[in-house]
């Protein structure tokens, strides 16, 4: 195990300790899917096995959940579990489970943008909420497939 992979493993198991503690740590649990993902995404760049990837995903996204539902008007968890959703669609082989992961994605991107009063992540969440609706649009039929790329645009235009 390379240094910056010891490094995320002990974090890791810093915040499951902080969360088995205290599973009301809003900071805790979302410091640890932040640190999922990150593993997922090092996997991905390491041409890790799939499974280990996608499985690092799905547990940041419970614990992005979990976050969500201490703090239910933060932005950030809403935004990075969208994230986390296109990585695991993207992962996906099987396309209906793709869309349903990128349908999701766009939910929770819509959300950050809603709860987001102080303006911090709605630019980014816009862009990423466009690009979804992009990844969606290309597993769509020909009528949505328009659709969904006119929403996507609009998506894009409300960033800028």
């Amino acid at each position: 195990m390379e240094g910056q992979d010891r490094m995320l493993a002990m974090r890791a198991a810093r915040h499951c300790d902080v969360v088995a503690a205290d599973p009301t740590d809003f900071d805790a649990l979302y410091s640890w899917a932040l640190v999922l993902q990150e593993q997922a995404e090092r996997a991905e760049a390491a041409r890790a096995d799939v499974v280990r990837r996608v499985d690092l995903l799905v547990e940041a996204c419970t614990k992005y959940a979990a976050a969500h539902r201490l703090r239910p008007g933060a932005p950030a968890p809403l935004y990075n579990w969208g994230i986390a959703l296109g990585d695991c669609a993207r992962a996906s082989t099987n396309t209906a489970r793709a869309r349903v992961l990128w349908l999701e994605a766009c939910s929770r991107y819509r959300a950050a943008v809603e709860c987001d009063t102080a303006l911090t992540q709605s630019t980014q969440a816009l862009n990423n909420w466009g690009l979804a609706l992009q990844q969606l649009a290309m597993l769509s039929l020909q009528d949505e497939k328009i659709e969904r790329l006119l929403a996507a645009v609009g998506r894009f235009r409300e960033a800028i």
